[in-house]
């Protein structure tokens, strides 16, 4: 083996970024409009009052493709009526990258069980629930914002963390 073999390295799948994926997406669904017929159910109330879905009522309608003014236009408008859950995300996403570069959530918890001693386990299924809440309402991803293993594999060798390139709108 020659000091080359390890210079050379094999350059494997690398995923593309979330908005190259979402445009992908989006293209692709507005394509389909031209391919896939449109069609409706009816709805109706039922005795509880609740509305649903006739399942034998489904008939065609006119096909109304996605025009490109209306692709191009579909970015502002889901950012624009999404606006609160955007920066909502973004502002609890900036306090959760400032508790992991200050270290504050691994020394909270620290603090935590030593302070809990033999009760310690119960620390587990709360710190569980705040990070699943956190999770759900999508402001925490552990691989995407602050994941700090994943900067080796996306490639930012620079030290820059990952959040920087990924999490940032």
């Amino acid at each position: 083996m020659n000091g080359t073999s390890l210079e050379k390295k094999k350059k494997g799948f690398a995923l593309p970024d979330t908005y190259v994926i979402v445009a992908i997406l989006v293209i692709f669904m507005a394509l389909m409009t031209y391919v896939i017929p449109a069609g409706v159910f009816d709805t109706v109330t039922n005795e509880s009052g609740q509305t649903m879905v006739d399942p034998n009522s489904f008939h065609f309608v006119e096909r109304t493709s996605t025009s490109l003014k209306d692709l191009l236009f579909s970015f502002y408008t889901g950012l624009k009526n999404n606006a609160t859950m955007i920066f909502f995300v973004m502002l609890v996403g900036g306090y959760i990258e400032i508790a992991l570069e200050t270290t504050a959530i691994q020394r909270g918890l620290r603090i935590l069980i030593s302070k809990m001693a033999n009760k310690a386990l119960i620390l587990i299924p709360l710190v569980m629930l705040f990070f699943a809440i956190l999770g759900a309402t999508g402001v925490y991803s552990a691989g995407a914002c602050g994941g700090r293993d994943h900067e080796a594999r996306q490639g930012f060798g620079n030290g820059v963390p990952v959040s920087r390139h990924v999490c940032r709108l």
